[in-house]
């Protein structure tokens, strides 16, 4: 089985997504499979992917589905025991997968995590959320769910493969639209795992670019 399944939707991101796999594929010590679900693009971000990267496994959907339903679409194929969500404006920084990985090793209670996000000039981003919008309207909805934060940035996520197939993936219901990777994280926390961030592991995120 395969250490990881990294998943990278994409939606007119011809001018991101070259970078964004040259520091993925680069990751040393790490047995991975790419997938790159396009969302009808209108860029040719699909022949960039298919000409640059052959080894990665490209899906192309005929319309835009949004990003929850999008990743949805590879994850029947992935056969990692770790799954990475990552957007295409992202650059993985070396070590952070094997970083992520072993924390998720090391962390069996953990059902999904996020890393340390950055800007290009290395300033932090917000990377982790200790509520949920509107939490004080609705507590005992959230009553008794596993730790203390509540969600992490969708820029980058991953999560043990049992864990995504356990919550069912993402819920389409948000598709297309915003909110899904919260919803991830609440799935998994209302599952009985925990949600967690491990700084060691750094990210850096051109912000809104993708």
């Amino acid at each position: 089985m395969t250490d990881l399944s990294v998943i990278i939707v994409t939606y007119n991101s011809a001018g991101l997504i070259g970078p964004c796999l040259d520091s993925l594929l680069d990751a040393p010590g790490m047995e991975l499979e790419a997938f790159v679900v396009d969302n009808a693009s209108a860029d040719r971000t699909a022949d960039a992917v298919r000409r640059r990267f052959p080894e990665v496994r490209l899906i192309q959907s005929p319309v835009n589905r949004g990003f929850g339903s999008a990743n949805n679409l590879a994850l029947p194929q992935c056969g990692g025991r770790r799954i990475l969500f990552l957007n295409p404006d992202t650059l993985v920084r070396p070590g952070a997968l094997a970083a992520m990985s072993a924390f998720l090793d090391n962390h069996p209670q953990v059902g999904l995590a996020g890393p340390r996000l950055v800007y290009p000039d290395g300033r932090p981003q917000e990377s982790v959320s200790h509520r949920y919008l509107g939490q004080k309207y609705a507590p005992e909805l959230y009553r008794g769910l596993k730790g203390e934060i509540a969600w992490v940035m969708g820029a980058c996520m991953i999560a043990p493969a049992a864990v995504v197939g356990h919550v069912g993936g993402f819920d389409e219901r948000f598709s297309p639209g915003y909110w899904e990777d919260v919803d991830l994280c609440f799935a998994a926390r209302a599952g009985g795992w925990q949600v967690l961030y491990e700084p060691q592991a750094r990210v850096i995120h051109h912000e809104g670019a993708s």
